[in-house]
């Protein structure tokens, strides 16, 4: 056996079932054969002949030690791996699980965009076996596994509106209680969240209005009254036809889909998703994914508290009415805002949008607040801009100081407040040194031997691309007047010693940013963030020439958006924006710490990936251009989502030896992905990708 491709999976809860379903299937490509207890387990064994067995602990009847235990009579199956889900994973029931011949214990809850590699790695390291050379390709697309959950949802509905309408008999009769009214609120919400979330906005938008004139009430703490259930009635009689018209859809015919690949990303940022609804987390967590972040979701909050004790999660982002009441998102970011959590950000979703609801989100001290449903690009536009600051590279500080014991003090002072720091402890070397370190702001002596910090700052001054960069003077020189001479000749500030290291700090701190923050307006877009269009080329020319030094590879990539005027044209600038910026995001997510992106203008992009042959830049392209297309867009005009496609052209260095040369062999390569049907990659020697509906 040489690879990981069946997996039986013994699993009661339904809701967990399906985001099995998700995670092993969508992302990891296996093929998973569901059971929901032990008993249908050995039934399903020789159908399925399993690779490996994935098995809650928990179960009624035969629980998961029993079922395994069951299965290893049987000689077939006596050495197939074994790995057990539990909830509670004390140290003293992991290693009863372990004793028990199992290769790992997972706790819940799991992470569906990891568990899969998780899963692939134990298998592997208990076969002693190398990692196959290529991932398996999933049988199931990402759209597959979102419109079998549509299909089942729509078989849900006669059941869901059979549960709403017994429990309004129930009020209308005068046996409900208010606790039947928070139910009956609930049932309403998630109706209204997932039917939107599936494409039925009227049935959704019906719901929501019913919600939100039931949670009045449930404010007031009271029941509605004749009148208001007469008021009622026809919005439940409208539902009622929205409901029905939504299980007559014909399933749209989906498109023949294509693997999305696993990229070789950046550090993923954990994400917490308090969401009841297991569809809307599931849709929710594998957009989020597409933009490299890492969901664990949660349907309740014990789960996540006791998750918080294990791994601290980057940001977390909670549904306001949960399955412990209404409010139970708020009341949960009360608790977390007195301990130790509460610095972490949280981002609220719901489908509220009354005043009560969101002040009482601010209160609860709230990051932001999203309406459902959550447009993905909008969420990921939040979770950036909160991470951005945690993310962010330190501030880069030179230090040119002869005095070798100030000069570490100094170091230490600053890197204690997280600044990265350089010291250079001659003065004539320092101009190579700024050459190599790029730093933000350079802290210097007044006085030093060979060459005075006044002589130095001018020195600086005379090459252009330094102009702007903060020079600090640090000296115990007290006559204001020299000070006001130094500051003349280039310098930014003037500290004298001894020096509070509060205030050192604070002052590089701060011109140190300000820098940064003009020196990233200059040279970069401001919508995407990416270099802009004169930077960028001036990047090639750079790499084109250490390409050229080194006798390394160096590819060069066009990219454009197919049909971007139509887009504005029926979804409006704004969300035209939108797209460009998602767009921007993934290459931003895929670009490594040597790779160039930029905007080059409007809905073009390049992307310049040094020490990189064309056709494996091909493939990193196209790879981009299978994630872009998953993504979905939501429309202010239209109330709807929709997706986006590039095209884009890949050319290489030596074959084009010039700036010039690779941006036209790559432009007129790009030229070819759009007069052959868009929404694929062509290299100058060929093409790599399409898109086989197209």
């Amino acid at each position: 056996m040489n690879s990981l491709k069946q997996i039986l999976v013994v699993e009661d809860d339904p809701d967990i079932q399906k985001i099995l379903r998700l995670a092993l299937e969508t992302v990891g490509g296996f093929k998973a054969t569901v059971t929901g207890s032990g008993q249908e387990a050995l039934a399903a064994l020789d159908r399925c002949q399993p690779d490996l067995l994935l098995l809650d602990v928990m179960m009624p009847g035969m629980d998961g030690p029993t079922t395994l235990s069951q299965i290893r009579q049987r000689a077939e199956h006596r050495d197939t791996p074994a790995i057990f889900l539990t909830a509670k994973a004390q140290t003293h029931e992991v290693a009863h699980l372990l004793a028990l011949g199992a290769l790992a214990v997972i706790a819940k809850p799991f992470d569906p965009m990891g568990l899969a590699a998780e899963l692939r790695q134990h298998w592997q390291k208990a076969r002693a076996a190398e990692p196959p050379a290529t991932e398996p390709k999933p049988e199931l697309s990402l759209e597959t596994s979102i419109e079998a959950l549509r299909l089942e949802f729509i078989a849900e509905i006669p059941q869901r509106m059979g549960d709403i309408a017994r429990l309004w008999q129930a009020l209308t009769a005068g046996r409900a209680k208010l606790a039947d009214l928070q139910e009956l609120i609930r049932l309403i919400h998630s109706l209204a969240g997932t039917s939107r979330t599936y494409g039925f906005d009227s049935l959704g938008l019906q719901a929501k209005e019913i919600e939100k004139a039931l949670q009045a009430h449930h404010d007031q703490g009271s029941l509605p009254g004749a009148d208001a259930q007469r008021a009622l009635v026809a919005q439940l009689s409208a539902l009622e036809r929205q409901a029905k018209q939504a299980t007559q859809a014909a399933p749209p015919q989906p498109a023949a889909a294509e693997e999305v690949p696993t990229l070789p990303l950046q550090a993923k940022a954990l994400v917490y998703l308090l969401e009841d609804d297991p569809a809307q987390a599931a849709v929710l967590a594998a957009q989020l994914g597409l933009f490299g972040y890492r969901i664990r979701h949660f349907q309740e909050t014990t789960p996540l508290l006791e998750s918080l004790e294990q791994e601290r999660p980057a940001a977390m982002v909670f549904d306001i009415m949960l399955k412990e009441g209404p409010m139970g998102g708020i009341e949960l970011a009360r608790r977390l805002s007195t301990g130790e959590h509460g610095d972490i950000p949280i981002v609220f979703v719901s489908s509220r949008d009354d005043i009560t609801a969101r002040l009482e989100a601010v209160r609860a001290g709230c990051s932001a607040y999203l309406l459902k449903p959550v447009d993905a690009n909008k969420l990921v536009d939040v979770l950036d801009n909160l991470l951005k600051q945690a993310l962010q590279t330190p501030y880069r500080i030179l230090i040119v100081e002869d005095q070798d014991a100030l000069a570490r003090h100094i170091e230490t002072l600053l890197q204690d407040a997280g600044l990265e720091t350089s010291i250079v402890s001659h003065p004539l070397e320092a101009l190579q040194a700024i050459n190599n370190y790029n730093p933000d702001l350079i802290l210097m002596d007044m006085y030093m031997p060979d060459c005075s910090g006044e002589e130095l700052a001018k020195l600086i001054r005379q090459h252009g691309q330094y102009d702007s960069l903060p020079i600090v003077f640090l000296s115990s020189e007290q006559n204001l007047d020299i000070q006001m001479i130094a500051l003349r000749t280039g310098a930014d500030d003037f500290l004298t010693k001894p020096i509070d290291p509060k205030r050192l700090v604070h002052a590089v701190r701060i011109r140190a940013e300000r820098f940064r923050l003009l020196n990233s307006l200059m040279v970069r877009d401001s919508m995407t963030g990416l270099l802009n269009h004169a930077r960028s080329k001036e990047a090639l020319a750079a790499e084109i020439a250490r390409a050229r030094r080194n006798n390394t590879p160096l590819s060069v990539a066009m990219i454009d958006i197919d049909k971007f005027k139509a887009i504005n044209d029926k979804h409006g600038h704004p969300v035209g924006d939108r797209v460009i910026k998602s767009l921007a995001r993934l290459i931003q997510e895929r670009l490594r710490s040597t790779d160039v992106g930029g905007r080059y203008g409007g809905e073009e992009f390049i992307m310049v990936l040094p020490n990189c042959p064309q056709e494996q830049a091909a493939q990193i392209l196209n790879d981009l251009r299978i994630r872009f297309g998953r993504i979905r867009h939501s429309s202010d005009k239209q109330d709807q989502e929709f997706t986006a496609t590039f095209s884009a052209g890949v050319a290489s260095f030596p074959t084009c030896n010039s700036a010039e040369s690779l941006l036209m062999t790559a432009d007129a390569a790009l030229y070819q992905a759009k007069k052959r049907g868009r929404n694929r990659v062509i290299m100058a020697t060929g093409e790599i990708g399409y898109a086989s509906n197209q």
